[in-house]
């Protein structure tokens, strides 16, 4: 959860307060970006 801890401080200092479900949505956010970075770097290496 030190992913979660991380994000929620990040946001905090944008000047928001944020709840359990933002915190979640960030997170998934992050996660799908991060997962089509990698899908995009493997076909570059491949191609």
């Amino acid at each position: 959860t030190q992913v979660v801890s991380a994000a929620r401080g990040r946001l905090a200092i944008g000047g928001r307060r944020v709840g359990p479900g933002e915190v979640t949505a960030v997170t998934a956010a992050a996660a799908v970006l991060g997962a089509a970075a990698i899908v995009r770097a493997r076909r570059r290496r491949l191609g």
